[in-house]
């Protein structure tokens, strides 16, 4: 997001508009040049800062956008109290598989009931929040949703543009370790193939996370460290991507991942699940394969198939989608156009 927030910012700027970022925490570099941040007391939520914020300087601002917080929630009401005219939420929050617990999917529905009124917009990075939102706080509250795809900064990534089939097809995975990343399954995957099947393919993993140590333990114990490697953290993804034949996310959880847009913007197909928003950039065969999260052997077939020169995907130019419809470009302009109607 750091790209999105300081080509945003410098967008109001130009457009006269006066701007405060509050961040949880903040590390000054170049990308937040100009940018105005305020950060919380020990201890204070981003929420009690806003409130004392304004109180103490007398400052209500007429918009309020904000990220990585509940859509629908009593803060919101506190905010139009004390005279905030616009509140716009962005929910970039994947939910669970197998949805949330019938407790919780009671406390939610009784929050959209007493607190949706507050919120004036809801910004959905995929079109799956219009969905999520109307389970969750029900169809009052997801009239209010508008889909602002995500975009990535399309020319930063080097492409393919011979596709020769190699002797050996490499896939990347560039992702954060953790369970609901469905690298688990991966592994388990791979182990069942057969030998000969085994000795075509190479996986390089880019990626740390709370569940490596594990997930190493499960490569070493199967006996697939000739196969699959974990190459740690990398800043480098933009020149890599083109390197490889196929991306590779089981995942269990999305919204909308930035991981398929730059892997289609290095002509690069992925192999992934039609969570979140997935399937809103990924079809079927055409620029990508489908395959249901948590479904080992359906993924072990597709690997063998690619892999034996079995399945293909029809479209070798996947970058044209993603410079045509997912650009950060876009994705500013949208947002930006959201506030210069107020």
């Amino acid at each position: 997001m750091d790209l999105f927030f300081s080509m945003f910012n410098k967008k109001l700027l130009e457009n006269n508009f006066s701007v405060i970022w509050m961040f949880h925490e903040f590390e000054y570099f170049d990308l937040y040049k100009n940018f105005d941040v305020k950060i919380p007391k020990k201890g204070e939520s981003l929420a009690n800062l806003f409130i004392r914020y304004s109180s103490e300087n007398n400052h209500i601002p007429d918009i309020l956008i904000t990220h990585f917080l509940e859509t629908v929630n009593p803060f919101y009401k506190k905010c139009k109290q004390i005279g905030v005219k616009k509140i716009f939420t962005v929910d970039h929050m994947p939910r669970p598989l197998k949805g949330y617990s019938f407790q919780k999917k009671i406390k939610k529905r009784v929050k959209g009931f007493m607190y949706s009124k507050y919120t004036d917009k809801i910004i959905g990075v995929s079109r799956y929040i219009i969905k999520m939102t109307r389970i969750d706080y029900g169809t009052k509250s997801s009239k209010k949703v508008e889909v602002i795809h995500n975009g990535i900064d399309v020319q930063k990534f080097h492409f393919k543009k011979s596709f020769l089939n190699s002797f050996k097809t490499k896939f990347i995975v560039p992702t954060n370790l953790r369970p609901e990343k469905g690298i688990q399954d991966l592994i388990q995957a791979v182990s069942l193939l057969d030998e000969d099947t085994k000795s075509k393919f190479c996986i390089d993993i880019y990626g740390t996370g709370t569940y490596e140590d594990e997930l190493k333990h499960s490569v070493q114990e199967k006996k697939l460290e000739d196969i699959i490697k974990f190459k740690g953290s990398t800043t480098q993804l933009p020149e890599l991507y083109y390197l490889y034949d196929y991306t590779i996310q089981p995942t269990y959880m999305e919204v909308f991942s930035l991981t398929l847009l730059e892997s289609l913007a290095s002509n690069v197909p992925v192999i992934t699940t039609p969570v979140g928003g997935n399937l809103e950039v990924v079809t079927h065969k055409e620029n990508g394969i489908i395959f249901n999260p948590k479904e080992v052997l359906e993924l072990k077939t597709i690997i063998y198939d690619v892999v034996n020169k079995k399945l293909q995907v029809k479209e070798k130019n996947t970058r044209e989608l993603i410079e045509s419809s997912f650009t950060i470009e876009q994705m500013v302009n949208k947002h930006f156009k959201l506030v210069q109607c107020i």
